[in-house]
């Protein structure tokens, strides 16, 4: 196993992020650990704290979408007044049929889902 960030390779992060993707997909958030993703990422645990604040910092790393407000706005905006939600649901809509911008999402879906933390 590599300590640290592995020589020649820039997208370290990227690299944890597509290994975590798998991790979550396939045994669910609560049976992965950080340990394991680094092990499936061939990198040391602690460059995964490094770049993420734990599990659930993990997690929505992977599934964060590229989401433009601006376009999205820009969108509504070309519409009537009265069609705006529509257009907002709609551009929604078409970010999540969008298999580039959804795939960070899809393979997370199933059995993943942070821990809620309670109230102190």
């Amino acid at each position: 196993m590599a300590a640290g960030r592995r020589a020649g390779d820039p997208d370290t992060r990227g690299e944890i992020i597509a290994a975590a993707r798998r991790e979550f997909a396939e045994k669910g958030f609560d049976r992965t650990s950080l340990r394991g993703v680094a092990r499936a990422a061939g990198v040391d645990a602690a460059l995964v704290h490094h770049y993420f604040d734990g599990k659930n910092g993990l997690f929505l790393a992977c599934i964060q979408v590229d989401f433009r407000v601006d376009q999205a706005l820009a969108r509504a905006l070309r519409v009537p007044r009265d069609q705006v939600g529509s257009a907002l649901i709609g551009f929604v809509v078409s970010v999540w049929d969008d298999p580039d911008r959804r795939s960070p999402f899809s393979p997370c879906c199933g059995r993943s889902r942070p821990t809620q933390r309670s109230p102190r």
